[in-house]
């Protein structure tokens, strides 16, 4: 799959200058420790010292060697297929994601899906007259409710999420691949008149031309092929045929 990013311009009262992003990419728990990280030392960090952080933390570490720090900014190296291309994209701040998302939505989500702003059950009670007794029993009951059902709700979902990441982890290829092995790559495609369950949804074989990082790849399927950036997800390993 191939992506492609706009950028986006902010208009604001506050300058997006380098110094100030820095600043913030420090005062950040997961953006600042790794930044120091990059900054100190060129070898990532051991397993062992990061498995009790966060999970958009660990997902920093496994882009280890597609991070560099420059300006003093952290940033996400994104290189081009044939990795002749090097693009530098600043990491923003958790506190500045909000601003970045009412800026490419125009607007908050809230606003954009329902045509108005979100009001809290303090909205309610200050900015609406007191209605009759039956209205506010009504309320609470839908509160009681609904706080009920929420509770149910999170409880099945870290349920479920459990349950996905175990079937998950089963099936997970930890090692990962080394230059030059040989992958299939999962690339399903449809066929006017075919049904998808008959048609070929593995390709290759490819060669592992560069490891990006733990879980993004450059393969080529032959020399004069054109290179592909994937994802671990969509590789498996290769197995030779057996000789007749």
């Amino acid at each position: 799959t191939e992506f492609t990013c706009r950028r986006t311009k902010l208009d604001g009262p506050e300058e997006w200058d380098t110094d100030t992003l820095a600043r913030e990419q420090r005062e950040d728990p997961d953006v600042g420790d790794i930044a120091q990280w990059k900054i100190e030392s060129k070898e990532r960090p051991a397993w062992q010292e990061i498995s009790n952080r966060s999970p958009t933390f660990k997902g920093y570490w496994a882009l280890w060697d597609s991070l560099a720090v420059e300006n003093n900014l952290l940033k996400r190296v994104w290189e081009s297929p044939d990795g002749k291309e090097r693009n530098y994209q600043t990491i923003l701040p958790r506190k500045r994601v909000p601003e970045v998302l009412r800026a490419v939505h125009s607007g908050t989500p809230a606003s954009v899906v329902f045509g108005a702003e979100l009001r809290l059950p303090i909205d309610l009670i200050s900015d609406r007259p007191k209605k009759e007794e039956g209205v506010n029993n009504y309320i609470s009951h839908l509160q009681d409710r609904l706080k009920l059902t929420h509770a149910e709700v999170r409880q099945r979902m870290r349920i479920e999420s459990d349950r996905m990441k175990t079937r998950y982890d089963l099936r997970a290829n930890t090692g990962g691949f080394q230059v030059g092995e040989k992958v299939w790559l999962y690339n399903p495609k449809r066929t006017k008149g075919k049904s998808p369950k008959l048609q070929k949804s593995w390709e290759g074989p490819y060669t592992v031309v560069t490891r990006l990082n733990d879980v993004v790849y450059r393969i080529q399927k032959n020399p004069q092929a054109k290179m592909k950036i994937v994802h671990i997800d969509r590789l498996t390993p290769y197995q030779e045929p057996p000789s007749q």
